[in-house]
């Protein structure tokens, strides 16, 4: 299959319990809602403890990793448990580079993550890659497309339970990285969902927006809690972000003065930083 091929997914009841989830073909931003459609499904019956076997899968790109780090975390919410089956190294790669692994458990074959599932205290425990038996779900990730260069990325659902930090920010620049690359380069990145940043959360952000100015566009964030206004505010990034207090606000800007808007400021803004040379998206 290429990657703008559909992707085949079907399921499995193993248990009363566990449930297989089978996919052949690319995990791309092509096939990744037919995965999201299933999980979706399969979480609204009650079935929390998934195995997603991506074993018939060679790839997973951001919109793949999206999916599946939503669903870890909504499995979590549940009280259940999402592992992944693979035996493509690529995948494994992929899983290592953005850090999903520290957040997943991987399995070699289903009846190893079928024995691990089926024991109850194990569900949140750790698989095959081994480390701490209890690892933060990665905040959950969201991509809306508003026009062919400009895009919303949102991350995290609540501020109580969500943080960006060195377990979860990779799968977030990730996605960035893999929307710059297609050319959308005036990024709006809502935080509204985060009661946390720390610096490797700080360092991806900033990563974000030298890619983007590279390409000569932007990123602008949107940030309401007051905790992580004053992360910005003791750490001095707000002096090459601009921060919003509604994603409603940037796309006011945007609608009215166009894409160099996504620079100006609302009141409680800080320093407008300048686009850096570079190639145009």
């Amino acid at each position: 299959m290429t990657t703008h091929d559909p992707i085949e997914v079907t399921h499995e009841h193993l248990s009363d319990a566990v449930t297989v989830i089978r996919v052949a073909g690319d995990v791309t931003v092509y096939g990744a809602p037919v995965l999201r459609a299933t999980l979706l499904d399969l979480l609204r019956q009650g079935r929390s403890r998934l195995i997603v076997d991506l074993s018939r899968s060679g790839h997973l790109d951001s919109t793949g990793l999206g999916e599946i780090t939503r669903g870890v975390a909504r499995s979590r919410a549940r009280g259940g448990a999402l592992v992944l089956v693979f035996t493509e190294e690529r995948i494994g790669k992929i899983l290592r580079v953005t850090g999903l692994v520290k957040a997943v458990l991987v399995f070699p074959t289903v009846a190893r993550a079928v024995e691990h599932l089926a024991r109850p205290e194990q569900s949140a425990g750790s698989g095959d890659r081994g480390g701490p038996t209890e690892r933060p779900a990665p905040a959950p990730l969201s991509y809306e497309h508003l026009s062919e260069s400009v895009g919303v990325v949102r991350v995290g659902n609540d501020p109580d339970t969500d943080d960006l930090n060195v377990d979860t920010a990779r799968p977030m620049h990730a996605l960035t990285a893999d929307l710059i690359g297609q050319g959308r380069c005036l990024l709006v990145v809502d935080l509204t969902g985060l009661g946390l940043i720390d610096s490797a959360g700080l360092l991806m952000l900033r990563r974000t927006l030298v890619r983007a100015r590279a390409r000569g566009g932007d990123v602008t964030l949107v940030v309401t809690s007051e905790r992580v206004r004053k992360i910005f505010r003791i750490t001095a990034p707000n002096r090459h972000f601009d921060l919003y207090d509604s994603v409603g606000r940037v796309v006011e800007r945007l609608g009215r003065h166009g894409a160099d808007a996504a620079g100006r400021r609302v009141p409680d803004r800080v320093v407008q930083a300048r686009p850096a040379g570079g190639g145009r998206c």
